[in-house]
């Protein structure tokens, strides 16, 4: 909870009222992925295999992707950090699924990460294409201003 909280919740709305939302996102998803750089290089913390150079640029990528994707649900659903959470959580949850029906762990870590930023790279990139690297919002308009009666 406090990742979503610190990222999406207090970083996310300060770096939108001067960058684009996929500016911010970049900015949040390439710090989110070397934050977890620490805990990384402890054996089986983070990743259930050794860490390398190759899965970690594959696992920054895949943060920056993630917090696209993160905005874009963010921002069309008010700047709600409890949606963000479920999403967080869902990833997290479906990595594990997905891994443990798996006999050697080191192939389905990487089939998870490679394929898993493949798609959401897509995704990510549909996003921005369809709703805009601005706002990411269906409105086209800032999502989160308020607006004064």
């Amino acid at each position: 909870l406090a990742e979503e909280t610190g990222w999406r919740g207090y970083a996310l709305p300060r770096l939108q009222e001067n960058h684009s939302a996929l500016r911010s996102s970049v900015i949040i998803g390439l710090i989110w992925g070397v934050w977890h750089l620490p805990i990384s290089l402890v054996p089986g913390a983070n990743f259930p295999i050794e860490l390398n150079l190759t899965l970690f640029i594959v696992f920054v990528f895949n943060a920056v992707f993630i917090s696209i994707i993160m905005t874009w649900l963010f921002n069309n659903s008010g700047g709600s950090i409890f949606i963000c959470y479920i999403y967080h959580a869902l990833l997290n949850t479906s990595l594990f699924g997905a891994v443990i029906k798996f006999v050697n762990l080191e192939s389905a870590w990487w089939g998870k990460m490679y394929y898993g930023t493949v798609i959401r790279g897509a995704f990510a990139l549909l996003l921005v294409a369809a709703f805009g690297a601005k706002w990411l919002a269906r409105t086209g308009e800032n999502p989160l201003a308020k607006t004064s009666s």
